[in-house]
């Protein structure tokens, strides 16, 4: 698994599926290679964190990590509005235009999307299909007043919410030409169960990104903040 420095994400090209994950044996998710040799720039390896408890206490620890971390993101949801600089803002345009063949035709996960930042810039792709995921209400209020609340079957191209773990989201909310992990990845609970889902999730030919618009100098900064660092151990 690689983790990456902005602007240039990760990108998992997902070819065909085996059941009902990427190719290769059932269950299990494909070590990620960059698309491009470029994309290899600012990029270390590192081990994805599962959490390998009874199903009891996984379930029950996962839903007291995603209580801290919606408490911790819902007093700053201005403050991370207010920290979209036209500097990161170019480099959320880079991740977004970072998937190749995005378009009208295009259906797309924004996995961890906070107040939406990344939403502008797929629908200047073209893009009307997107479902924004995240464990914080705030957010998703956010997305809503910004974007406005989308039909909730999915029948109609729009921009759509759901809150909760990526990891638990629906098969039926499928199929997706993209997921993007923007400004989440680090904070997942069970960073393998969020890939799994995501490759069960996306078609055949489609493609996972996983970024940092701030980088990992930044975030490596931000996750030892005392605060936040309560909220994700």
């Amino acid at each position: 698994m690689f983790a990456c420095t902005a602007p240039a994400p990760i990108l998992v090209p997902i070819r065909s599926h085996v059941g009902g994950c990427s190719a290769g044996s059932p269950g299990s998710v494909p070590r990620v290679r960059p698309l491009r040799r470029d994309l290899r720039a600012g990029c270390r390896e590192i081990p994805v964190h599962s959490r390998s408890l009874s199903v009891q206490a996984s379930a029950s620890e996962a839903r007291t990590h995603a209580e801290r971390q919606a408490s911790f993101f819902s007093s700053r949801v201005q403050d991370l509005r207010d920290g979209i600089t036209p500097e990161i803002d170019a480099r959320l345009h880079t991740i977004a235009g970072s998937v190749p063949g995005l378009g009208p035709a295009s259906r797309v996960l924004d996995a961890g999307c906070g107040t939406g930042a990344l939403i502008p810039h797929l629908q200047a792709l073209g893009i009307q299909d997107i479902l924004a995921v995240d464990t914080c209400p705030a957010m998703l209020a956010q997305v809503e007043a910004r974007f406005g609340q989308g039909d909730s079957l999915g029948n109609v191209p729009c921009v759509r919410t759901w809150p909760g773990d990526v990891a638990e989201l629906p098969l039926y909310q499928g199929p997706f030409s993209a997921v993007f992990f923007n400004a989440v990845f680090g904070n997942l609970y069970d960073q393998h169960a969020a890939l799994l889902r995501a490759t069960q999730l996306i078609q055949p030919g489609g493609y996972i990104s996983i970024s940092h618009p701030l980088g990992r100098a930044w975030l490596q900064e931000f996750r030892w903040q005392d605060e936040f660092r309560r909220c994700i151990d």
